[in-house]
């Protein structure tokens, strides 16, 4: 805007006055203008690009899929943050809550698709009023499972990378039926490090092949795949899941990660060692590596290459 002001606001003919053009703010002009244009040449160039021509990464696609795939309608209780996305997958059959695009809306609306997720209080308000058949929660809201447990009629029956899909057992009694995800929790999955001792396993091997039918492009449910896969002995099967990982997300380092695991445990030590090294460029600046550069460490001790062990180790 201070650069903008200098600029008189009456066209300079009629106001029979001529305006300097100094270098200087020519030069600034064209800076603006080529900021855009250097950030998006930069992630076009990048070998991390997004899956082509749409990425999904962030955004509920699997609960979208899940929705259109049982085609009954009704009322969604969701995160603003994802209405648009919802609008233009759900609309006509399902009625969203808010996506903060198209007004009018109220502040006290706009308080309750806040807080509603928060606060148990305002959850019961709004159920009672509403009565929603589906709520669909984001992910990263793992305090979520202890708020809606008052309201046991609401199970889960899908989730994505995204969100956390609740559906209403009173509405839909045969569908609450067969699709409750019984003894799961999407918001606490199974991770590397607590296999052996978690709970759930049985549960998610149950209910994946079921959730990869309806939404085969899904992410995590591929994780959770791979890693009970290869928690069980069974690494050819987990390069399945790793590479569909890959295909809807190659900028995530998660499909090069659970590659380089399973083809360690094949003992194709060289592509694994290029599969981590992926992994590690996926990584963002400021985030944890040391989990691959020990997967990285192992191979190259399994290759008795004991320098590069310890680098990566190190």
């Amino acid at each position: 805007v201070p650069l903008l002001a200098s600029y008189p606001l009456v066209h300079p003919v009629a106001r029979r006055v001529t305006t300097p053009r100094s270098p200087v703010r020519l030069s600034l002009y064209t800076l603006l203008l080529l900021i855009p244009l250097l950030g998006l040449g930069r992630a076009f160039a990048s070998e991390a690009r997004p899956h082509y021509p749409f990425s999904t990464r962030g955004l509920p696609h699997g609960v979208t899929e899940f929705f259109n795939h049982l085609a009954v309608g009704g009322h969604v209780l969701n995160n603003s943050n994802s209405g648009g996305y919802l609008r233009w997958r759900l609309e006509p059959h399902y009625t969203i809550f808010m996506d903060l695009e198209l007004p009018p809306f109220r502040d006290e609306d706009l308080y309750l698709s806040t807080h509603v997720f928060h606060d148990a209080d305002v959850l019961k308000r709004f159920l009672e009023h509403y009565d929603p058949s589906f709520l669909t929660v984001p992910i990263a809201m793992n305090h979520f499972p202890t708020l809606v447990a008052k309201f046991p009629d609401y199970l889960i029956v899908f989730f994505d990378d995204a969100e956390v899909l609740y559906m209403h057992r009173g509405h839909y009694p045969q569908l609450a039926a067969r699709y409750a995800l019984t003894g799961v929790n999407p918001f606490d999955p199974p991770r590397q490090d607590t296999l052996h001792t978690d709970p759930t396993l049985v549960p998610f091997l149950k209910a994946l092949p079921t959730l990869l039918s309806i939404a085969p492009e899904t992410g995590v449910l591929h994780q959770i795949a791979g890693l009970l896969l290869l928690h069980n002995g069974q690494p050819d099967m987990t390069l399945e899941h790793a590479e569909a990982i890959i295909t809807s997300y190659p900028e995530s380092p998660t499909g090069y990660l659970l590659k380089g695991r399973a083809l360690a445990r094949l003992r194709a030590f060289d592509q694994s060692i290029a599969a981590l090294r992926l992994a590690v460029q996926r990584i963002p600046r400021g985030r944890a590596q040391s989990s691959v550069y020990k997967e990285l460490g192992s191979v190259f001790l399994e290759q008795r290459r004991y320098r590069l062990a310890y680098s990566a180790l190190k």
